[in-house]
């Protein structure tokens, strides 16, 4: 079964692990730079910067999408939508 479902805090290494698997393929790793604790910081600080979800088939992580907030120019301010 597939689902998706936000990440959680303590999953920053889990996060990791997926986008080096994702990463290896293309030859991208030379580029990844956060570590596990860097993406824990990022998202489950009470400034928070960036969100994530993973794509699970039968509980195994499998995909992941990673957002982060940006500034509405128009509005004039700062949010996730």
């Amino acid at each position: 079964m597939i689902a998706i479902r936000p990440i959680r805090p303590g999953e920053g290494a889990q996060l990791h692990s997926v986008v080096r698997a994702l990463s290896d393929p293309h030859e991208l790793l030379v580029h990844l730079a956060p570590s596990p604790n860097m993406n824990e910081t990022a998202m489950f600080t009470e400034h928070w910067i960036e969100g994530a979800q993973f794509a699970e088939f039968d509980r195994v992580a499998a995909g992941c999408a990673v957002w982060y907030q940006f500034f509405f120019t128009f509005r004039g301010f700062a949010g996730r939508k």
